[in-house]
């Protein structure tokens, strides 16, 4: 007997291999390399209490509150090398994102009071996809082999338990167990927890009394303190942003707003204003909490381009929802034109499966074509010079903030690396400053002493050794320079 076979099903798979071939790309951020040599050290001797990487903070006490994503990072690479990363942060978020759509298709379907296969939930599904995948692929610039991606995934699957609670109210009992993994995986638990908050005050006011919801919240809260480091991994985010550490985000470009000249910044403008544009003329009012929550992380993606992503997942169900309702009639009469709900032709479905094949073989062919020559970006990464530092040996070596977890990958001590909020506001302010000649860097220079300098080649500094008389220049390839301090 021939199954049910319908284009709702072909247009899922091409969503879900958008996302997974958007993610598809070398690994090029230098700070996943401290984190897997971090994994590394965690697998023979436990996660680390003082930090070993510096030489300018060796033995000083360090919270290595991603400890069981380095963890993971480093027992995927031991297995699978690279590639086996790569396909995780692929299948990480793809999960992700297909868990944003079930959201979406259900948000926007429960206007319409129809089951998800029947036509007059075609709308809903249309828009669904197309805010999801509008939103995996807005986002795609920020995705890397980092803690983070987990925190994509959690906050997915979080959405997914609260849209749920009114027919599976069994599933919130899951929430205090995602967020002790949370908590060991990435710091953004602590968004987590917001929208959680957020949930639940909702709830406990409109019930006027302390709901399931809200009891489930605070039993999460104490739950938060099942982790190597207690209250201390807690807090720690609150240190950290409230804390002198981020000052850094001044010269990060992660940590920078979106650049609205390129394409992922004009497709962010175009998304605003048909989301917002959807709040206003929907015929069903958005609620206080969604325009709360989305306001919220539409303000934090503006602030910076990292919390993107948080803001997609978060603003998309909302978004769908009233996107839909706007459109329902112009999509229903296309959908009548174009798309009867199960395909019975055996021409038709087995086209169908062609395309969900061609998908697939778009993936592999992708995948074969992006990493012909390696899996990790040559031209971003100094990975000849870091051989002949490490064959050097410095004692007090220089070097760009972000090359510092390679670095640490290749054996090398570092003046300092991607883990900013280890490292003082004022000392990571000192070393952006001189480094980026916004003052004159000689001072940094003698007062540090140091007696190597590895740097990129077609920066300021670079130029500055170049004209100064106390360096030498040992080796220059294409992006990177060696200095070593005269005699």
């Amino acid at each position: 007997m021939q199954g049910k076979f319908n284009i709702r099903t072909v247009l899922i798979v091409f969503l879900l291999s958008i996302v997974f071939i958007l993610n598809l790309t070398k690994i090029s951020d230098p700070d996943f390399f401290w984190h897997l040599k971090t994994g590394e050290i965690i697998a023979s001797s436990g996660a680390p209490s003082q930090d070993g990487f510096s030489w300018t903070h060796a033995g000083q006490n360090w919270l290595d509150h991603e400890w069981l994503s380095q963890l993971v990072f480093y027992a995927v690479f031991k297995h699978t090398g690279f590639a086996g990363l790569i396909l995780l942060k692929a299948a990480v978020i793809t999960g992700a994102f297909f868990m944003v759509f079930l959201v979406c298709l259900k948000k926007s379907s429960s206007r319409h009071g129809a089951s998800e296969t029947s036509d007059e939930a075609l709308p809903a599904f249309e828009t669904s996809v197309f805010v999801t995948a509008l939103g995996g692929a807005l986002s795609s610039i920020t995705y890397s082999v980092r803690p983070q991606l987990f925190s994509f995934f959690l906050l997915a699957a979080l959405l997914m338990i609260l849209y749920e609670k009114e027919k599976q109210s069994r599933l919130l009992r899951i929430i205090p167990f995602l967020f002790v993994l949370w908590i060991n995986l990435h710091g953004m638990f602590v968004i987590g927890m917001a929208v959680l908050t957020v949930f639940a005050v909702e709830e406990t006011l409109l019930k006027r009394k302390l709901s399931t919801l809200g009891i489930i919240t605070l039993i999460t809260a104490f739950a938060l303190l099942i982790n190597p480091y207690g209250f201390r991994a807690v807090i720690h985010p609150f240190k950290y942003l409230a804390g002198s550490t981020h000052l850094h985000m001044n010269y990060i470009m992660e940590w920078m707003s979106p650049d609205f000249h390129s394409v992922y910044g004009k497709g962010l403008i175009i998304y605003i204003f048909i989301s917002l544009s959807s709040f206003i003329f929907s015929p069903e009012k958005p609620s206080a909490r969604d325009l709360f929550l989305y306001f919220m992380f539409l303000a934090s993606a503006l602030y910076s381009v990292r919390n993107l992503p948080l803001f997609m997942i978060i603003s998309s169900p909302a978004a769908a929802k009233h996107i839909a309702l706007c459109l329902a009639p112009f999509l229903k009469r296309i959908a009548d034109k174009t798309s009867p709900a199960v395909i019975k032709s055996k021409a038709l479905c087995a086209l169908n499966y062609l395309l969900i094949a061609a998908a697939l073989l778009i993936i592999i062919m992708t995948f074969r074509k992006n990493f012909r020559d390696g899996y990790l970006q040559d031209n971003q990464l100094p990975r000849n010079s870091a051989k002949e530092i490490a064959a050097l040996n410095p004692e007090k070596l220089l070097h760009p903030y972000h090359w510092g977890g390679y670095l640490i990958y290749s054996g090398v001590k570092v003046f300092i690396d991607g883990r900013a909020d280890f490292y003082s506001g004022e000392f990571l302010e000192g070393f952006f400053q001189s480094t980026e000649l916004m003052k004159n860097p000689g001072g940094f220079l003698e007062e540090n002493n140091f007696d190597f300098i590895l740097w990129e080649k077609a920066a300021p500094l670079a130029f500055y050794l170049s004209n100064s008389e106390d360096w030498k220049l040992l080796r220059s390839d294409e992006i990177s320079v060696i200095y070593k301090r005269k005699l």
